[in-house]
């Protein structure tokens, strides 16, 4: 920064550096002037703390106040400006007064807005430089702004939340009750704010209702007694034969009582203003020593003794008598009320939610050992019984996702057994012989059947998809072509006529075909004594697959227990003991997956297999 010419050229040449564990050398030239009423020396290098700096200015008696209002000027003594202040002083943001670091008080019960926050391991309470000269306190100068910016306040940081101020949720917020609680806490609380409204609604038209009455009252009397002065001008004692009006008096000209009823005698006359008009009736409340506030009605009639004024009067206060009385009977009301509505609501509820609590301890109750239970219907046609159904579809769609693990699993255990097996076996018999074994040829064997192995594993891999829903690989495939190709592929250990001359062509993947046509190929040398024939021909929108044998058939009662897993007929355990009875099961797999059947149908001779799979129109 430029010298400024205006200013004395001696400066403090102070040098302060930050504490040992301040992120970074700070160094700063105060840059105050030195006339004759300020002396300032340079602060030996082994003072490297500020407070002992401050302590330096202490002893010098001398006062210095950071301008507020204009950050950057410093003012000493009377106030005038010597020079900029440096922008750790800034960043201090303190007021040094009499050599002593001061800090900004502020109100009790309140935080500043951008003041300090006391959370635990929260930095952000320390203000920046870019906020103002607010009040931090000399360590937190020392802390770096990246670490404050990385360590951020998070109480009160939520939605609708007070900044700084943390929100109690315990154990008894509305949140963490259960559903009837929420319903019944809410219509008792709903049912209490209209009683109260409606028992003080009551309550002051009831007293509405008593205070016209008793007017009414007041004003036949005075008229009866008017009435009554007209004609006989009486004198003493009156009596009526309406109690709530027990305030009688007549009065002359002059102020006298001529005539009081017993409850008035010794009292004078009633201080209220006269009529003016004859016969006028004016309406007046008063208060009446020993009688309370009373509602009057007076008039003006002429008698035969001269002018007289009536008065007839019913006392208010003695509603007020019964008041508590009736405000107790009305809060007893009003806090029955409330009582029988929460309770009759909280058993609404609780009989309502009955079917979810049942249905929840019923769920409980199904395992993966018994996933064929169901949870319990109601017969009514309401939202449970909805969520009751669904409920149970999604138990069925669990159950038949958990059948398809274990029989997956037993797929898989079964078909690997008899590869495994005899890899075993061929190394085992040729380490019992290591020396006239033929390795080369064990290798080979060994091979064929990690070949097989592998084919299985990647065909039940499939066929787990398939049953998932998963379409692999599917493409155009000529069913004719295909069953002619694997035919003449395959040993002719029993005869196969082949009618396959017509094009079938259907949407399917190609190894899975081979895969069916091979068991259905095994399946029929096993049990054709002469001869297999081998159909494929199109019927309607299917093309059809047919393998006949003629063997001994498969009985009307087994046709379709043969599809079962794992099961086998006597016949087939007597032909072939090393079957493991998934063949025809994942054939039938396969022809589902792609939207077809297989099923035994009816012959007159032999077992005759149909398959039938949707034609590709395209």
């Amino acid at each position: 920064m430029p010298p400024d010419p205006r200013r004395p050229s001696s400066v403090c040449p102070a040098t302060v550096r930050g504490s040992a564990g301040s992120s970074g050398l700070m160094s700063a030239c105060m840059g105050f002037p030195a006339p004759s009423s300020v002396s300032c020396r340079p602060i030996p290098d082994r003072r490297r703390n500020m407070g002992m700096f401050f302590r330096e200015v202490r002893k010098r008696d001398r006062h210095v106040d950071v301008a507020s209002r204009a950050p950057g000027t410093c003012r000493v003594g009377s106030g005038k400006a010597i020079g900029p202040v440096p922008s750790e002083f800034l960043l201090l943001g303190a007021r040094v007064a009499g050599g002593r670091l001061h800090r900004r008080r502020r109100p009790r019960g309140r935080s500043p807005r951008g003041g300090r926050c006391r959370s635990r391991g929260c930095l952000s309470g320390f203000s920046d430089v870019s906020q103002g000269n607010r009040p931090v306190t000399s360590s937190s100068a020392f802390i770096p702004q990246a670490l404050i910016a990385a360590r951020p306040c998070r109480v009160g940081a939520g939605k609708g939340e007070r900044r700084g101020v943390p929100i109690f949720r315990g154990r008894w917020s509305p949140s963490r009750w259960s559903m009837r609680t929420r319903v019944s806490v809410t219509a008792t609380l709903f049912v209490a704010v209209l009683l109260a409204a409606g028992a003080v609604l009551f309550y002051l038209v009831v007293q509405s209702v008593v205070n016209d009455n008793l007017r009414d009252e007041s004003i036949h009397a005075v008229n009866e007694l008017a009435e009554l002065v007209r004609t006989t001008d009486p004198r003493g004692r009156l009596r009526t034969d309406a109690p709530e009006v027990p305030v009688l008096q007549v009065v002359d000209d002059v102020g006298s009582v001529l005539a009081a009823s017993p409850q008035m005698e010794g009292y004078g006359p009633l201080e209220v203003p006269e009529p003016r008009m004859p016969d006028a009736l004016v309406q007046h409340t008063i208060n009446v020593p020993g009688k309370g506030t009373v509602f009057v009605a007076s008039e003006r009639v002429h008698s035969r003794g001269g002018w007289r004024i009536v008065h007839a009067g019913a006392p208010v206060d003695e509603l007020d008598q019964y008041r508590g009385l009736f405000v107790g009977l009305l809060a007893a009301v009003v806090l029955i009320g409330t009582a029988a509505v929460g309770y009759i609501v909280s058993a609404a509820v609780r009989r309502a939610l009955l079917p979810v609590r049942v249905m929840s301890s019923e769920l409980a109750g199904i395992t993966g050992r018994a996933p064929d239970r169901r949870v319990s219907v109601p017969h009514p046609d309401d939202d449970v019984s909805h969520l009751a159904e669904a409920v149970n579809v999604t138990l069925e769609r669990l159950e038949d996702v958990l059948a398809r693990q274990r029989d997956f699993v037993a797929d898989v255990s079964h078909e690997l057994r008899s590869p495994l097996t005899g890899l075993r076996a061929q190394l085992e018999l040729a380490l019992e012989h290591p020396e006239s074994e033929d390795w080369p040829a064990v290798a080979r064997a060994a091979l064929a059947d990690a070949d097989r192995l592998q084919g299985i594993v990647g065909d039940l891999l499939i066929l787990a998809k398939l049953g998932a829903g998963v379409r692999a690989g599917q493409q155009r495939v000529d069913l004719a072509a295909l069953v002619r190709a694997e035919v003449a592929r395959r040993g002719r250990r029993v005869p196969v006529e082949v009618d396959a001359e017509r094009d079938t062509m259907v949407r399917a993947t190609p190894h899975h075909l081979v895969r069916v046509l091979t068991n259905l190929l095994d399946n029929a040398e096993r049990h054709a004594a002469s001869r297999i024939r081998v159909t494929v021909d199109a019927d309607g929108p299917d093309a059809v697959l047919e393998v006949l044998d003629d063997g001994a058939g498969i009985p009307p009662e087994d046709r379709e227990r043969v599809f079962w897993r794992f099961h086998r007929l006597a016949e087939s355990r007597r032909l072939d003991s090393g079957g493991t009875g998934l063949g025809l099961t994942i054939s039938r797999d396969i022809a589902r997956a792609h939207g077809g059947s297989l099923v035994a149908a009816d012959s007159d001779r032999g077992a005759r297999l149909v398959l039938r799979i949707p034609l590709d129109k395209s």
